[in-house]
């Protein structure tokens, strides 16, 4: 009222206007006044706080909870407000044997995709082609696999994701173990051989046998093939000549569970005409065979020979049946696996180059002895119980 009056007051010394501006200075004066009611209305009271949880309101909540009643049913029934009903709850000791409520999710549209993804990938990667026989895999390589995916789904993918889903789904890259023979007659003769010893004898057979068989000894490097260093330029080279550019000599000997022969020199030379003389059959009984009789008979063994011509010519076999020497017969062709000499060969070449480099063949020949009879017999009949594993292991064997 005071600012209409000043109003008035001013708008009669001016002159003109009086009742206009009079009437409009009222209605803002009543809205002030309304607005600060209404802002007063609107200020909430505050509500009386309520009295402390007591042990018995605490229990009740505790035993609705237990019963499985929600916090917002536990609110209507107790009157008590969520905030101090999830405080209480929470300051519950955890029992043993509850299991934490989860909410059940089912996989993702992505999780979905992937898992197609992956079948069609192992599908792929167990693809087999079997041609004359033999099983060869379709696809051998990561990048194999996704063309052929991309081919059949119209879909690209990295070789690197190829690669992870594989891994994923069990799957390790290997290097294919390799064939000693071509034809399926070899093999089927392997399983032959294999099926009959195991049936037909048992290891105290097994312990009898011994396996003997020729090996070429050279100069070349056959140390660490692989070195650790910073860079693939620092990595040591290695020696590796034909060898027949290095002191080379062909050697005889036996092997047997407690059972070992002296190493002997095969020193086949040349003839007049410069050729090489091979080994025959005379040469094998006369340098081999004779001296090696007596304790084969003695101990009652078993001679284990492989295919080679020296070995099943007619004068051999007549000379073993006349000195009642047993043989083991039906020996498969292309099995060196199956001959566990073969594996003490390689590691008779890791002992000879040790010893150093050898610059001629009478050197050689020291490195070769010397080696041989460092080898214990413990070693020896390591070797010879490899036999009756490489048979089971033949026997699992498929094309």
């Amino acid at each position: 009222m005071d600012l209409i009056c000043r109003f008035v007051d001013c708008a009669s010394l001016r002159g003109g206007g009086l009742f206009t501006k009079t009437l409009v200075y009222r209605k803002q004066a009543k809205r002030m006044t309304t607005k600060t009611t209404k802002q007063r209305k609107a200020t909430p009271q505050r509500k009386e706080r309520l009295p402390r949880v007591t042990e018995f309101e605490r229990g009740s909540i505790v035993t609705l909870h237990n019963l499985g009643w929600k916090i917002e049913r536990i609110h209507k029934q107790t009157g008590r407000c969520r905030g101090t009903i999830s405080q209480i709850i929470k300051e519950l000791p955890r029992r043993p044997d509850a299991v934490k409520r989860t909410k059940q999710r089912g996989p993702s549209k992505k999780q979905k995709a992937i898992a197609q993804r992956r079948v069609k990938v192992v599908l792929i990667a167990k693809a087999v082609d079997r041609t004359e026989g033999r099983a060869e895999p379709k696809f051998g390589s990561c990048k194999q696999i996704a063309l052929e995916f991309e081919r059949r789904t119209m879909k690209r993918f990295s070789d690197s994701t190829i690669g992870r889903d594989l891994h994923e789904c069990g799957f390790r890259c290997y290097v294919r173990p390799l064939l000693t023979f071509n034809k399926a007659k070899t093999h089927y003769a392997r399983i032959a051989f294999v099926r009959g010893m195991l049936q037909d004898h048992n290891t105290p057979y097994f312990n009898r046998i011994v396996f003997s068989d020729e090996h070429y000894v050279d100069g070349n490097h056959h140390g660490n093939r692989s070195q650790w260093c910073t860079a693939r330029k620092d990595a040591l080279a290695r020696l590796s000549m034909s060898r027949f550019n290095v002191p080379s000599i062909m050697i005889w000997a036996g092997i047997g569970h407690n059972f070992k022969t002296p190493i002997i020199f095969l020193d086949l030379g040349t003839d007049d005409e410069g050729k090489t003389v091979r080994m025959n059959a005379d040469g094998y009984i006369r340098k081999c065979l004779s001296p090696l009789v007596p304790r084969l008979k003695a101990e009652k063994r078993v001679l284990m020979q492989d295919g080679a011509r020296c070995h099943t010519a007619k004068r051999v076999m007549e000379f073993l049946r006349k000195k009642n020497i047993e043989v083991l017969d039906g020996w498969p062709a292309h099995s060196p696996d199956l001959n566990p000499i073969e594996s003490l060969w390689a590691h008779l070449n890791v002992l000879v180059y040790e010893r150093g480099p050898a610059h001629s063949v009478e050197e050689l020949r020291k490195h070769i002895v010397a080696a041989w009879k460092s080898i214990p017999m413990a070693t020896i009949n390591n070797f010879a119980a490899h036999f009756e594993t490489a048979l089971r292991k033949v026997k699992k064997e498929r094309l």
